[in-house]
């Protein structure tokens, strides 16, 4: 069962304010993190929807990356 949830995270967090504690399994962040203008508020929230035994993945680019350098 998986769901995908998109938020504005750019406006606020409020919206996963209305997910349950302990609701998910695991998070999936690829090229998110560094967009956002408060990753520790959304890493907190993150923290508080996933269930003791959840993973979190999170993917940033490497500073060093040939194509940021294009």
């Amino acid at each position: 069962f998986v769901i995908m949830i998109y938020f504005n995270f750019y406006t606020s967090t409020s919206k996963l304010s209305n997910i349950k504690d302990n609701s998910f399994d695991s998070c999936f962040c690829f090229h998110v993190i560094e967009h956002l203008p408060d990753p520790v508020s959304v890493l907190k929230e993150i923290k508080r929807t996933l269930r003791p035994d959840g993973v979190v993945i999170i993917e940033v680019p490497h500073a060093n990356d040939l194509l940021l350098s294009m």
